[in-house]
């Protein structure tokens, strides 16, 4: 399984840190190269980054494809709902996975982040925007890392991120480092070893 946290800090910067794992079945393995990085710049829109647990399949076609949405420089919930979603409706479509609205849920679910704006939208396709912080992924983990998201509110964004995923690996099993941090500033992934 996996896990993603993100947290908007007071300059309107968004977060993110997803752990490396990959489980198949009993195998795992945790991967660093980019193109399977758990949060991903698409294609075709700027400055945004696209957070994805569930399914590998998902964000691998989400990752290949072009969104062709280069004018959404700053985007709103409506972007999400309206633009965005459908996009990716079309996008798991082309790559065979035949997604019809309201008659079926995905198995994933993803972040979006771009400038100061957080959204997550649901494996049956709703978009909530947050205001916070956000933790997607497996139970135990996920628990945990709420946990300690809520107790470290006087933490900067970044260093409350990273002591909830520390907690979350030492609970989940489905969950472990490296991890990989970015935020909406830079744009550059770091990575971030265990014990750092």
């Amino acid at each position: 399984m996996s896990l993603i946290i993100a947290a908007k800090d007071a300059a309107g910067v968004v977060h993110l840190l997803a752990d490396t794992q990959q489980t198949k079945g009993v195998i795992k393995n945790n991967y660093l190269s980019d193109k399977n990085y758990k949060i991903i710049k698409p294609i075709g829109l700027p400055n945004l980054l696209i957070g994805k647990v569930g399914e590998l399949r998902d964000k691998t076609l989400l990752t290949a494809q072009d969104f062709k949405l280069n004018e959404l420089t700053k985007i709103t919930f409506k972007d999400v709902v309206r633009t965005i979603v459908p996009r990716m409706i079309e996008i798991f479509n082309e790559g065979g996975m035949k997604i019809e609205i309201i008659k079926e849920e995905l198995d994933s679910a993803f972040l979006i982040a771009q400038h100061d704006k957080l959204f997550h939208i649901g494996d049956e396709l709703s978009v909530t925007e947050i205001d916070d912080f956000i933790v997607l992924g497996q139970n135990h983990g996920e628990l945990a890392a709420y946990g300690v998201m809520n107790v470290n509110e006087h933490l900067p964004a970044k260093e409350r991120i990273i002591q909830a995923i520390k907690v979350a690996a030492k609970t989940a099993n489905g969950v472990s480092a490296p991890y990989v941090y970015i935020n909406t500033r830079d744009l550059e992934y770091v990575i971030i070893q265990e014990g750092e």
